[in-house]
């Protein structure tokens, strides 16, 4: 009967500590370092992620070169990077 309480226990303990993490769950994110061709990282240039159905989501790089697009499922998207 001790075995079955604790058991009891541990699972109402395990619930309550995912059930906060699936409510807040988030979209995926993209994080990526644009690098030019000459080795250096790409400051603002625009980033493109396109997904099958032609979703477009975009951000611009930080001026080190990274950038965090945020994308509603995870999948395969196309990635066009435009800058100078």
């Amino acid at each position: 009967m001790k075995r079955v309480a604790l058991l009891v226990a541990v699972v109402a303990v395990l619930a309550l500590v995912v059930a906060p993490v699936v409510a807040f769950a988030q979209d995926p994110t993209v994080s990526l370092t644009v690098i030019a061709p000459d080795g250096s990282v790409l400051a603002n240039a625009t980033v493109k992620l396109i997904d099958a159905s032609g979703g477009e989501y975009s951000n611009t790089t930080s001026t080190t070169g990274k950038v965090v697009i945020t994308v509603p499922a995870t999948g395969l998207y196309y990635v066009l990077v435009h800058g100078q």
